[in-house]
C-alpha cells in the first residue's frame, strides 16, 4: 500500500504541541498544593522511636539467640542490614523514613513475628496517639526487659529527648508572639491607610471569568485539532479501504458519534479475530504434531515386534531340523522319592545368633517369633521372622531377640516403632545340634 505525503505543514503540529504543553503547564501551576507541614514532635519522635526499637529488638534477638547457640539465617541477617540501611540511616532531624512501608518491609525480608510482636503493637498504639512514656514501649513479646539491652536503651533515649523537648525554655515562643502582636497592629494600620485609598473597581477590567473561559476555549480548539489531525491520518492510512471497513460497520449496525471510531472498531475486531484464528491453527499443529510423534513411535514398535517375531520363527524352525534329524534314544531312570520340607518354630535366637534343637517346636503355639524351613535330612535351611501382635516386646529387647540374626532398617525409629515387616529371609546352618545364623545372610526386617 503507498502513503501519500503529508498535506499539513510541520508549524500545524508545532502550533498544536505548544497549546498542549502550555495549558498543561498552567494546569499544573495552578493545581500545585501546599506542601506538608513538617512532623510535630509527638508524631517525629513516635515513629522515630518505633522505627528505632525494632532495629534493637533485632540486635537483642541476635544476641539471644545466640546464647543459646543458634544463629540467625542468611536471609534474617541480610534483611537485618537492609533495615539498617534504609531506615536507621535514613533518620534525619528534620524527616524519617515512610513508617506506612515498614510492615511489608519486615515481612518481605524475613522478619515477619518481628512485625507483629513488635511493630504492630508500637504502631496502633502511635495511631490511637498514646502517651509518649515506657507503657508505650510495653509489648507482650518482651516479658523480661532487663534481656533487651539494646531496647531498653532506645526506649529510653527516645522518652528523654521528647520530655527534654517540651520542658526547654519558652523564650523562643514569647518572642514570637511578641512579634506577631507588632505585626498585627502594622497590619491593621496600613488596612485603615488602604482602606482610605481604596478605589471603586473598574468594572471593565479583566475578572476570572475571562480566564477561565479562555482556558476552555483552549481545550476544544486542542480537541478539534487532534479530532482533525487522528481523522485524516486514519483515512490516509486506509485509503482504499476506507469504503470496505465503513460498509462493515453498516453492517454491524454499531453506531459511533465519529465515524472513524467506528473504524477502529471494525479493525480491532477484525484482529482479534485473526488472533483467535492464528491461535487455532497453532493448537490444531500441536495436536498434529503429537499425533505424528505417537505414530512413528508405534511404527518403531510394530517394527521391533515384527522382527522378533520373524527371529523368533527362524529360531523355532532350527530347533525343528535339529529335533527331526537327532536319533531318538528314551532311558527310564528310577525316581528318586521326593524329600519334604520341615518346619522349626523358635523364640529367639542364643546371643551368638544360634538356635538350639532342644528349644524347637513343630506347632507356632503364637510365642514364637522365628520359622526355619529345610528339607529332610539336610544341614541348612532358611530362617524366617514372624510378625504378629507381639512385634513391640521384640522391638523393646531387639538386642536379645533380633540384633543376633537380623539387618534391621530404621533403627532410629525403634523408640516410636510398633511393627515389624520381613523383608528378606535369613539363611542357617545345622552344627552341632545347633542351627546357626549365616553373618552373610541374615533376616532382614524393617521398624514401622
Amino acid at each position: 500500500m503507498r502513503f501519500p505525503k503529508n498535506k499539513y505543514p510541520i508549524e500545524v503540529y508545532k502550533y498544536f504541541f505548544s497549546i498542549i504543553l502550555f495549558l498543561l503547564l498552567a494546569n499544573s501551576l495552578l493545581a500545585q498544593s501546599k506542601q506538608k507541614d513538617s512532623l510535630n514532635p509527638y508524631d517525629y519522635w513516635a515513629q522515630r522511636g518505633i522505627i528505632q526499637a525494632v532495629y534493637a529488638y533485632m540486635e537483642d534477638y541476635k544476641t539471644i539467640e545466640s546464647k543459646k547457640s543458634k544463629d540467625l539465617s542468611r536471609e534474617e541477617i541480610e534483611g537485618m542490614n537492609s533495615y539498617k540501611e534504609n531506615y536507621i540511616k535514613q533518620i534525619k532531624e528534620d524527616s524519617l523514613p515512610d513508617i506506612e512501608a515498614l510492615s511489608g518491609f519486615l515481612k518481605k525480608n524475613n522478619w515477619g513475628k518481628t512485625e507483629n510482636n513488635i511493630f504492630q503493637p508500637l504502631y496502633q498504639k502511635f495511631k490511637a496517639s498514646d502517651s509518649l512514656n515506657f507503657s508505650f514501649f510495653e509489648v507482650e513479646a518482651i516479658k523480661n526487659i532487663s534481656e533487651y539491652i539494646n531496647y531498653n536503651n532506645v526506649q529510653r533515649e527516645i522518652i528523654e529527648q521528647y520530655k527534654t523537648l517540651l520542658a526547654e525554655p519558652s523564650e523562643s515562643e514569647t518572642e514570637a508572639s511578641q512579634e506577631m502582636v507588632v505585626q498585627e497592629e502594622s497590619l491593621n494600620e496600613r488596612y485603615q491607610e488602604n482602606q482610605e485609598s481604596i478605589q471603586p473597581p473598574d468594572r471593565n477590567s479583566t475578572g476570572p471569568l475571562f480566564y477561565i473561559l479562555v482556558f476552555i476555549a483552549g481545550l476544544l480548539i486542542g480537541g478539534w485539532i487532534v479530532f482533525f489531525i487522528s481523522k485524516q491520518k486514519i483515512y490516509s492510512i486506509l485509503q482504499d479501504e476506507k469504503f470496505k471497513y465503513l460498509n462493515d460497520l453498516k453492517d454491524e449496525g454499531e453506531s459511533f458519534f465519529f465515524k472513524y471510531l467506528g473504524m477502529v472498531y471494525i479493525l480491532k475486531k477484525s484482529k482479534d479475530s485473526h488472533k483467535k484464528s492464528e491461535k487455532a491453527l497453532i493448537e490444531n499443529n500441536k495436536v498434529l504434531t503429537s499425533q505424528i510423534r505417537d505414530l512413528k513411535s508405534q511404527k518403531v514398535k510394530i517394527q521391533d515386534s515384527e522382527f522378533r517375531l520373524s527371529q523368533k520363527a527362524k529360531d523355532q524352525e532350527t530347533i525343528k531340523q535339529e529335533i527331526d534329524e537327532a536319533p531318538i534314544s528314551i532311558e527310564l531312570e528310577p525316581r528318586a522319592p521326593e524329600k519334604q520340607k520341615t518346619r522349626l518354630f523358635f523364640s529367639m535366637p542364643d546371643g551368638d545368633g544360634r538356635f538350639n534343637n532342644h528349644n524347637a517346636k513343630s506347632v507356632n503355639d503364637g510365642k514364637n517369633f522365628y520359622r526355619i524351613d529345610f528339607m529332610e535330612s539336610a544341614d541348612h535351611g532358611d530362617l524366617f521372622f514372624l510378625s504378629s501382635e507381639k512385634d513391640k516386646r521384640a522391638i523393646h529387647r531387639l538386642e536379645s531377640f533380633l540384633k543376633p540374626v537380623c539387618d534391621i532398617e530404621n533403627l532410629s525409629d525403634a523408640e516410636s516403632s510398633s511393627r515389624i515387616d520381613l523383608i528378606s529371609p535369613g539363611k542357617v546352618n545345622l552344627e552341632n545340634d545347633n542351627w546357626v545364623i549365616d553373618p552373610e545372610k541374615k533376616v532382614t526386617i524393617k521398624l514401622v
